[in-house]
């Protein structure tokens, strides 16, 4: 059985008959026109469609991050709950339809996510602390509890989703040397288990 992530962010009994993989999220895998050039600490932000609505999403982080210190990247994937009318796209918050994510990530230096399988381990991979509110999924809340349980996240609910405590937060976990240090140790962890080329060999034997 081919398990796309480490131990640590799994329940799974140390068995022969799991392999972990680490990341095997394909680079380049969303085609997209992105030419983003970063001016000042870019803060990444990918919620998706959960318990925080995007319309809902899209005033506080403007109303958070507008004129602040940060660049912020919010994926809107085409979702037609944005509301057209609100400013979307500012000198440092930009709310793009799509964004080649293994790109962003290497640029960010914060992600707001909704700890989604990928994202959290793309995130620990890169070595790029996160904030997750997960919501009610459990896939989404099991993944963003394993990132905070070791040390590489904050899982945190819905009531935490307002200016004060993210634009705090944020000033806090970018500058978190604890957070830093774990985030080193489980991204070499996820590397040294070889992604896609240890699937081929287990397969081919090789």
């Amino acid at each position: 059985v081919f398990v796309p992530s480490i131990p640590e962010l799994e329940d799974l009994k140390d068995s022969s008959k799991y392999i972990f993989l680490g990341s095997v999220t394909p680079k380049n895998f969303i085609k997209s026109d992105f030419n983003f050039e970063k001016k000042r600490p870019l803060i990444y932000v990918y919620l998706s469609a959960g318990q925080i609505m995007p319309d809902v999403y899209q005033k506080v982080i403007l109303d958070t991050f507008l004129g602040s210190e940060f660049d912020v990247i919010v994926t809107r994937g085409g979702n037609p709950q944005f509301k057209s009318g609100v400013s979307s796209n500012t000198s440092n918050v930009h709310f793009i339809d799509m964004v080649p994510s293994d790109k962003v990530i290497k640029m960010a230096d914060i992600a707001i996510h909704h700890g989604g399988q990928n994202t959290t381990v793309q995130c620990i991979e890169n070595e790029v602390p996160s904030i997750i509110f997960p919501g009610k999924h459990f896939e989404r809340y099991f993944n963003a509890e394993k990132a905070s349980e070791i040390g590489c996240a904050l899982n945190l609910g819905i009531n935490n989703f307002n200016k004060e405590f993210l634009l705090k937060t944020c000033r806090e976990i970018i500058k978190d040397s604890e957070i830093k240090e774990n985030l080193k140790i489980y991204s070499d962890k996820i590397k040294s288990y070889g992604g896609v080329a240890k699937v081929v060999d287990s397969i081919l034997g090789t």
